[in-house]
């Protein structure tokens, strides 16, 4: 069986030895991920999809029935893409700090990447019926570290009273925080902070807060 064209990335490996329904399923998720990140659901039509992937419209409309079926499935897509990500990065590590270093780092250099525009796309676009499950999959997403940070509770690197529930959403707002900075900054040439500091601060501010008595310790 000769190869598909179209895997030519390391997320493609396995689609050569898809059926070929699932193979250009494949292909069409990858293709509007693409577009929807770059141009938001409105800015793109499946038209254009269908042109970028090499299909008819009416190929499309085989596979999804309209626009926001094909949107949630890139957006589940991309999800589960950053949580294998996370999940590398956990069990990369033994050291805490290290640990919420290279997420944050990671989650910044990415600046989410792709899916910024697609998460807010999905919050403000996409009706609240038909986003309840891709939601429910973003929420698992951030709390993809509480396991581990539940283990590091247990032997003692973390406080005993610390709800990792609340507080672990917490950390990524921070991250979250300063990529829309840096994404709405109108020159980010003179931008002082590099990621690597940004990384750090964040850590730091959510392992030990911001007080003068830790600061001196």
């Amino acid at each position: 069986m000769s190869r598909d064209a179209s895997c030519t990335t390391a997320a493609d490996l396995d689609c050569a030895h898809d059926p070929p329904a699932a193979s250009a399923r494949h292909r069409i998720v990858g293709q509007s991920l693409a577009l929807f990140s770059e141009r938001g659901y409105n800015g793109v039509s499946m038209s254009e999809i269908a042109n970028s992937v090499g299909i008819t419209k009416a190929a499309l409309y085989y596979h999804f029935t309209d626009k926001e079926e094909l949107f949630l499935e890139a957006v589940v897509t991309k999800t589960a893409s950053l949580a294998t990500a996370l999940e590398r990065i956990i069990d990369s590590t033994d050291e805490l700090d290290k640990l919420l270093y290279d997420i944050a780092l990671f989650l910044l250099d990415d600046g989410l990447g792709e899916y910024r525009r697609l998460h807010l796309d999905l919050l403000t676009i996409v009706p609240e019926a038909r986003r309840k499950a891709s939601l429910r999959q973003v929420g698992d997403l951030l709390m993809t570290l509480a396991p581990r940070l539940r283990s590091e509770q247990h032997r003692g690197r973390l406080r005993d009273d610390m709800d990792i529930d609340a507080t672990l959403p917490l950390f990524f707002a921070m991250i979250g925080g300063q990529i829309r900075r840096l994404a709405t900054s109108p020159s980010p040439s003179i931008q002082p902070d590099s990621n690597e500091n940004l990384a750090a601060l964040i850590v730091e501010l959510w392992l030990h807060g911001s007080s003068a008595h830790h600061a001196g310790e």
